[in-house]
């Protein structure tokens, strides 16, 4: 949603009908990419800061997927994973289809990689499914959108898994945030409360530059 920053009136001259129409179209999108009009803009050019506007300000919504990729890992691999990406703010949520939080859960997490990816940052799901469930989790995957880099942890559902993972509460569902170093900066953990999708938001923000894109200009 476009919020106004502005309240200053600028006329574009509209050739078919001999007539001026108001506009106010200065805005900011809520990725905090901002974009100017310009002063006494002609109307093919006004056209293409609005085009401009459009790009910068993308949807985050994910589009819907008949499958999702989905990779076998364990924790050596995981590590390796967040090794790869270092340069990259790295969110990693751990979730599993039989956990109702997680599910709840998913589509935020895959809205981030839309709107922050431009940013620098990667979004890896890890499920604790079964094997066996494989198809499962794909198919969620696949109708939440998740373009992320999507895992199935190879210690299906158990002890085995948690230990592995290092889950020191043993719940779901539960993320980790990492620097571009790959140091381990902060965990969300289900624990007593849900986790709020705003925090961890949040705290991507603060680790992600600014982007900004402005109109074209005489």
């Amino acid at each position: 949603m476009c919020r106004l920053l502005h309240k200053r009136r600028y006329w574009v001259f509209d050739s078919m009908s001999d007539s001026r129409h108001p506009i106010t179209n200065v805005c900011r999108r809520h990725t905090e990419c901002a974009c100017y009009t310009v002063h006494h803009v002609a109307l093919p050019l006004l056209m293409a800061a609005i085009l401009v506007c459009s790009a910068c300000g993308r949807d985050s919504r994910p589009k819907p997927l008949a499958e999702a990729p989905l990779r076998e890992i364990d924790a050596p691999a995981l590590d390796r994973l967040l090794e790869k990406h270092r340069g990259k703010v790295v969110l990693v949520d751990f979730w599993a289809t039989w956990c109702g939080p997680c599910v709840e859960m998913l589509p935020h997490t895959v809205e981030l990689q839309n709107r922050f990816r431009d940013r620098g940052l990667v979004v890896v799901t890890v499920s604790l499914d079964d094997p066996d469930n494989e198809s499962a989790v794909r198919r969620l995957l696949g109708r939440h959108g998740a373009t992320t880099e999507n895992y199935l942890a190879r210690y299906g559902v158990g002890p085995e898994a948690f230990a592995a993972f290092r889950f020191e509460d043993g719940a779901l569902p539960h993320l980790r945030l990492y620097d571009r170093q790959g140091n381990l900066l902060r965990t969300f953990a289900a624990g007593d409360a849900p986790i709020d999708p705003r925090e961890v938001e949040r705290a991507i923000e603060k680790m992600l530059p600014r982007l900004e894109c402005r109109s074209p200009s005489r």
